[in-house]
C-alpha cells in the first residue's frame, strides 16, 4: 500500500470534482432538451450511470494492482488488446461529449466577439480557435493528472459545489422574502443581503450550506495547491518549452558552425 500523504487525499477530492463535476453544461443540456421539466430525472440518471461505471474501476483496480497504479489504471493493464478496446472507447467518448462541455465555452466566445447566430464563417473560425487552443494545452502538459487535479480542484469545485450551495440559499432567501411579504412583479428585482440569509433561511439548512461551503473551500484551496506545485515540478518539463529549448539550442549550434565557417 502506499504511504500516506495529506495531499492525495486532497488531490483525491480534485478528481472526484472533476469527475461530477458537470454543471457548467446543465443549462446548455436543459435549454436543449424536448422536455426540460424532466431535467431532475435526467441529472439523476446521469450521476448514477457515472457512479456505476466509476465505483468498480476506483474499488477493484487499487485491491488488484496496488500501488503501481498511476494516473491512468490502463497503463496498469498487462492484455494489450484490453488496453486499445479502453483506449477507442474513451476517445469515442470524448468525441461525443467534448460537443456538450465545449458549447458554453464556445457560446460564451461568440457571445463576446459578436459572432451572429446563424451558421457562417466566423463561428467556424471562433469553434476551431477555441479547438486549437484546447490541443495547444493538452499536448503542453505531457501528464494529465496533475491538469485534472489542478482543474477540479480551482474550478470544477466552485462550479459544482461552492456556487450552487452560495445561490440557492440567495434564491430560496428571496422567495420566502417574496411570499412574506406579498411583494408585487415589479419590486421582485432585488438581492437579498447577508443579513436576509440568516434571518430568513432555517438554521438546519444554513449550517448545511455554510458547512458545505467551507469543507469545498478548505478542499479547492488544498488541491490546487497540491496541483500547482505538482504541475511544478522540474522532471515534468512542458512539451512546449522543451520544444522551445530544443530550437534555441539547434539555432546557437548552426549560428556558431556559420561563424566558424
Amino acid at each position: 500500500m502506499p504511504s500516506f500523504n495529506p495531499e492525495n487525499y486532497f488531490l483525491a477530492f480534485a478528481t472526484i470534482t472533476f469527475a461530477y463535476g458537470g454543471h457548467s453544461s446543465f443549462l446548455t443540456v436543459q435549454h436543449d432538451m424536448k422536455k426540460p421539466s424532466d431535467f431532475s430525472k435526467s441529472t439523476t440518471i446521469a450521476f448514477f450511470i457515472v457512479l456505476v461505471l466509476y465505483a468498480p474501476c476506483c474499488v477493484l483496480g487499487p485491491l488488484v494492482y496496488g500501488d503501481s497504479i498511476r494516473e491512468s489504471i490502463i497503463n496498469s493493464i498487462q492484455i494489450t488488446w484490453i488496453q486499445q478496446v479502453i483506449n477507442i472507447s474513451i476517445t469515442l467518448h470524448v468525441v461525443l461529449a467534448m460537443i456538450l462541455k465545449f458549447n458554453p465555452l464556445n457560446q460564451e466566445a461568440e457571445e463576446i466577439l459578436s459572432v451572429p447566430h446563424a451558421f457562417g464563417s466566423k463561428r467556424v473560425l471562433v469553434r476551431l480557435g477555441m479547438m486549437v487552443a484546447v490541443a495547444f494545452v493538452a499536448e503542453s502538459v505531457p501528464q494529465f493528472g496533475p491538469l485534472l487535479d489542478l482543474v477540479g480542484g480551482s474550478l470544477m469545485a466552485f462550479t459544482a459545489i461552492i456556487f450552487p450551495a452560495l445561490f440557492y440559499l440567495f434564491l430560496s432567501t428571496k422567495e420566502t422574502m417574496i411570499r412574506e411579504h406579498r411583494m408585487r412583479v415589479a419590486s421582485r428585482n432585488f438581492v437579498p443581503k447577508i443579513s436576509d440569509i440568516f434571518r430568513h433561511t432555517p438554521k438546519i439548512r444554513l449550517v448545511c450550506c455554510i458547512g458545505v461551503i467551507m469543507i469545498a473551500l478548505v478542499g479547492a484551496s488544498a488541491a490546487t495547491y497540491a496541483a500547482i506545485k505538482g504541475l511544478s515540478d522540474p522532471y515534468l518539463g512542458y512539451l512546449f518549452w522543451n520544444w522551445c529549448a530544443r530550437l534555441d539550442y539547434h539555432f546557437w549550434s548552426d549560428h556558431a558552425l556559420l561563424l566558424s565557417l
